[in-house]
């Protein structure tokens, strides 16, 4: 399933991607969580809920994917927990080395924006610089889980276009200020 987050008409909603169209969460059933988020809490308390939302979507009504304006696809999340320094080329290309353990960072919501949206730029500086990365989104509260049982806790994964301003990242020894001006995420288009 490809899930997406949109606004529409002055409101927001989550859907199922199909191709050119999709389905509104509205058309799912009555007892189906309002949020993206709120549907994926509801997937970590009931497993089976994400394959029974799968076939009534099948058959449910389609609507055209331009009718809408797409959202980041979780556009308010808990929290967004980031690793850097972990790929050996791109450390190596920005003159780090890879340590025993990643550099931990956050990025806050504000900082988000869809995909296919246009970055927002800030007059500030003129070192924004981007990085494809892969999100992984975490479906249930974990906590002081193993190696071999963390993945049971994924949800799903979507793409990331982690765009930062190197000058303002290289401020200080925490990456956040380079990491977070508003609109310079792009979160999507789906969550799989």
């Amino acid at each position: 399933m490809r899930l997406i987050s949109f606004r529409k008409n002055e409101s927001s909603g989550w859907g199922i991607l199909a191709g050119d169209s999709l389905v509104e969460s509205s058309a799912l059933g009555p007892n189906i969580a309002p949020t993206l988020l709120g549907f994926v809490e509801q997937c970590a308390a009931n497993p089976a809920l994400a394959a029974s939302v799968a076939a009534v979507a099948a058959t449910a009504k389609h609507v055209p994917l331009a009718s809408v304006t797409l959202a980041p696809c979780l556009p308010n999340p808990g929290k967004i927990i980031c690793l850097g320094v972990n790929y050996v080329d791109h450390a190596k290309e920005g003159g780090n080395n890879v340590g025993e353990y990643p550099a931990i960072f956050l990025r806050c919501a504000t900082s988000l924006l869809a995909h296919g949206a246009a970055l927002r730029v800030p007059k500030v500086s003129d070192k924004l610089d981007y990085e494809a990365e892969l999100a992984v989104v975490i479906g249930k509260r974990t906590r002081f889980v193993s190696e071999s049982e963390a993945l049971a806790s994924v949800f799903g994964y979507a793409c990331f276009n982690d765009a930062t301003l190197r000058d303002y990242q290289r401020k200080t020894t925490q990456w956040t200020i380079g990491k977070n001006f508003d609109e310079t995420g792009a979160f999507g288009p789906s969550l799989v």
